[in-house]
């Protein structure tokens, strides 16, 4: 085992988030599970250039050990890549309740000792590097395969071809409370469900995948001609209720949820809508843990989300050999994920991005058309994304960025500040940083805020201390190499209410952080700082209140009154263009925001890519479609299903308009491109309308 020579511990092999969490924010983290159950983590490894999961070594790990769980079919990958990939696994913490003095560091620990046949193999091979580990939300006992399984897709049964000569399409979502039984997902006959396959991953499991559960369309078609209309009693049947003693309502059990809305906008049958063309769509869907959407920070996630493009694309290869009679057919597969980060570098080099992109691209190299679809985000304006022009910087003189936590707020608080990483140590950017507290304290710290940006090993941590007020921990401060782009300072704070009264709160009201460079090469870029969503989702209650950027001179309403859909004036800090989904930024997703569909105008909140030279083509990072998000400015909203046949409700928001797209992409009828828009702001939010 590997020693931090600074520290005598194990090297933190995980990222800041990972340590927050699992480390002194383990009491505010709201992850579902009491600290004594937590033995499973789902997670992500981002392996150097030339490495796969296989040279973690094999048969090294035994029940009732710690274990690091691979699928069979990670572990059946055999190219090398030439850059970094990104790899989901399940850490398996053993039977010993040994959690003490930290869980973080028992993680760091079992993570480097489980990592030495890698270091081995990268070692004999001259390869430079170490394995990043990004830790996800942690799943009960009762959801997992204690002995790992395989991400599979069990054989399809074959339906009635579409019509001669013509292939069906794969329409796939990826969302929270699938309601399966669905009247609307049936085929235009009305006798047999569309839906092929149905991971249920925060469900008890039942052995065949490495967590959760999975229903074929057969297995569902039985449980509806079991219990009729009854679907309260098909979900009873089926295992999507089962969940654990106080981990709340289980999402399909509410009126309606996201993931409800989502599919029937992207695969539910339409008024209307031709017979052929309901029957063109075969339907796939991944339901993720509660805990996964609970989360809005960007923790909690990686694992899960690469895990559901893999079964996909799995499920894919059985529904052409049943329709088609060859795994290998071309199947075209559209999938709508309708998630999103404000956080991350926003160019797609953040290791999940490079994760989603390899798989998408892997794909397409088969010959198999795939659409990934993902929304704009509705953070464009949210004061949540800010710059600082690299003069400002330069000069050496501190920038104070200034940010406000909302009272009442039950979750903590991230920043994020991104920097680029330079090539050698030579001259490099030196800077210094300083926490003012709202009442005018200065917080201590254990270590000197200060660091350069000298490159270092992928993961790597240059600094990771406690923020300390009035003796008490109210927050981290760390500094970590995220790829060999970029460094990332975050600071991450209390609650400034927290639901345990006997724990640390953080002063509401305005922090001021001063950035401050010091020393080392000129800046030629500015500094992008954001901080992550942390208002509640829909169907979930934790009682957080977005902390914002509160910037005199952010313009934030127009001479109308109204919401600002311009950028603000140059010398303000808040930018509004920028501030795109933080996983829709690399060139293997479609983008989609949302406009009124009384007035054609994008609306106020639909995130967007930076500015651009007019008539310039959306690339990545940039919306590409959008479409209807609300119905008008005076009904917001658009409506589709609820949990239950027959119900439906209003949903804003560009996650909206994305499956609107996904299902045109997937019948084929995305019209002709229009004109692009007079008002050149308006071109760029807008990209091509889909309506």
């Amino acid at each position: 085992m590997s020693v931090d020579a600074a520290t005598g511990r194990s090297p933190q092999l995980t990222g800041a988030y990972e340590r927050w969490t699992y480390g002194p924010g383990l009491a505010y983290a709201g992850l579902t599970l009491d600290r004594s159950e937590i033995r499973y983590i789902p997670g992500m490894v981002t392996l150097p250039a030339q490495a796969l999961p296989s040279d973690f070594g094999r048969g090294r790990s035994f029940p009732g050990e710690a274990r690091l769980l691979f699928s069979d079919t990670t572990l059946g990958a055999k190219e090398r890549s030439r850059e970094p990939t990104s790899w989901p696994f399940l850490l398996d913490l053993g039977d010993a309740p040994v959690r003490d003095p930290s869980l973080i560091e028992v993680i760091n620990s079992t993570l480097d000792r489980l990592s030495e046949p890698l270091r081995a193999y990268l070692s004999e091979n001259g390869i430079a590097g170490e394995p990043a580990f990004r830790l996800n939300a942690p799943l009960p006992p009762a959801c997992v395969n204690p002995q790992g399984g395989e991400v599979k897709a069990r054989p399809a049964t074959a339906t009635q071809p579409v019509s001669s000569g013509s292939l069906p399409v794969i329409v796939a979502v990826i969302d929270d409370g699938i309601p399966f039984s669905h009247r609307n997902l049936l085929d235009a006959a009305g006798q047999s469900t569309r839906l092929d396959y149905c991971w249920l991953q925060g469900a008890a499991t039942d052995f065949a995948l490495p967590y959760g559960r999975d229903l074929t369309r057969a297995e569902i078609d039985a449980l509806r001609a079991a219990h009729g209309p009854d679907e309260d009693a098909i979900y009873a049947r089926s295992g999507a209720l089962d969940i654990l003693p106080g981990r709340g309502t289980p999402s399909v059990n509410r009126f309606g949820m996201h993931g409800s809305h989502i599919i029937d906008a992207a695969a539910g049958r339409a008024p209307g809508m031709a017979a052929a063309d309901i029957d063109k769509i075969r339907i796939v869907a991944v339901q993720l843990p509660p805990a996964v959407t609970l989360d809005t920070t960007g923790f909690g996630k990686d694992a899960y989300f690469l895990h559901a493009l893999d079964y996909i694309f799995l499920c894919a290869e059985e529904i052409a050999l049943a329709q088609c009679g060859d795994r290998k057919a071309p199947l075209p597969v559209v999938i709508n994920f309708s998630y999103g980060y404000t956080g991350g570098p926003h160019d797609g080099s953040s290791p999940l991005e490079r994760g989603l992109r390899q798989r998408v691209a892997a794909r397409e190299a088969m010959g198999r058309p795939t659409t990934l679809v993902m929304p704009s985000g509705n953070s464009f304006s949210s004061r949540m994304h800010g710059q600082i022009p690299a003069a400002a910087l330069n000069g050496g003189k501190p920038f104070v960025i200034p940010w406000r936590l909302q009272p009442t707020d039950l979750t903590p608080s991230y920043l994020e500040i991104w920097l680029p990483a330079v090539a050698n140590a030579d001259n490099a950017a030196a800077f210094s940083l300083a926490v003012t507290a709202p009442t005018g304290a200065i917080p201590t710290t254990a270590k000197p805020l200060v660091f350069d940006l000298a490159p270092q090993a992928t993961g790597a941590v240059q600094i990771d201390t406690k923020i300390l007020l009035n003796g008490q921990e109210i927050g981290r401060f760390s500094v970590e190499m995220v790829n060999e782009f970029w460094k990332r300072v975050l600071l991450a704070l209390v609650p400034t209410d927290p639901a345990d009264a006997t724990l640390p709160a953080a002063p509401s009201g305005r922090w001021g952080i001063a950035l401050q460079k010091t020393g080392g090469a000129p800046l030629s870029k500015p500094v992008a700082c954001r901080i992550q969503r942390d208002n509640d989702p829909y169907g979930y209650s934790r009682g957080g209140r977005q902390s914002v950027f509160d910037d005199p001179r952010d313009e934030m309403f127009g001479p109308d009154g109204a919401p600002s859909r311009t950028e603000n004036p140059p010398d303000s800090f808040v930018k509004r263009f920028g501030t795109l989904n933080g996983i829709a930024t690399h060139d293997k997703v479609t983008v989609v925001s949302g406009f009124f569909g009384d007035t054609g105008r994008a609306t106020d909140y639909a995130s967007a890519g930076p500015l651009r030279p007019p008539g310039q083509p959306p690339g990545a990072g940039d919306v590409h479609f959008s479409a209807i998000s609300d119905d008008s400015k005076a009904l917001r909203g658009a409506r589709a299903a609820g949990t239950r046949s027959g119900s439906s409700f209003r949903l804003s928001g560009t996650s909206v308009a994305a499956p609107r797209v996904a299902r045109k992409i997937a019948l084929g009828t995305l019209p002709p491109a229009p004109p692009p828009p007079q008002d050149p702001i308006e071109a760029i939010r807008l990209g091509r309308k889909a309506e």
